[in-house]
């Protein structure tokens, strides 16, 4: 099987990091001081393209490259990985970077020690069309995109989250390894 596996809220703590970056640089702009929404720009007075620019642009480095660990992903994946070799499976990395930050993913990947054989940068929307067999991942819009581009949810398994739990997915994971109950 082809597993893939989302980075940002899945391995990377993208909103602990950008969190740090809004409370440091930007606090005047907070409406809360967590991010339980998927559409960052309820959370302060800024527009999208506006927060966009902060992420991908002046603090690329802070937000992406410096982030840490989601708690116990690199463990779960060190696991997930010798199970993998174990049983003839392929761990593919598949995250919606932009160009500004993709070197930053990758360096984050190699200074963890994770050692994906493919890894793919793709617009979460169009992620249901990789040859992949399942897709982890905590994007309620690629859950979406997912279900309605392969005409259901079987296959996409949910890293539950703040911000996604109105979504009624099949597969929920709170850990990454539970995906071994899922997929067997």
């Amino acid at each position: 099987m082809r597993i893939g596996i989302d980075i940002d809220g899945v391995l990377r703590d993208f909103n602990k990091s950008f969190m740090g970056v809004m409370k440091k640089y930007y606090p005047e702009t907070m409406l809360q001081d967590k991010l339980t929404d998927w559409q960052l720009e309820k959370h302060f007075t800024l527009s999208k393209a506006e927060l966009q620019e902060i992420y991908w642009g002046k603090h690329h480095d802070a937000v992406f490259l410096d982030a840490d660990p989601i708690p116990n992903a690199i463990e779960e994946m060190r696991e997930l990985f010798n199970w993998a070799d174990h049983n003839g499976h392929n761990l593919i990395c598949i995250s919606s970077q932009r160009p500004s930050g993709r070197h930053n993913s990758l360096w984050w990947l190699g200074k963890h020690g994770l050692g994906f054989e493919e890894v793919h940068f793709i617009k979460g929307r169009y992620k249901w069309k990789k040859d992949i067999d399942y897709l982890v991942d905590d994007s309620p819009q690629n859950w979406h995109a997912w279900r309605k581009g392969r005409g259901d949810d079987h296959e996409f398994i949910l890293v539950d989250a703040a911000y996604n739990k109105h979504i009624p997915a099949e597969n929920r994971i709170f850990k990454l390894t539970e995906i071994l109950e899922i997929i067997g």
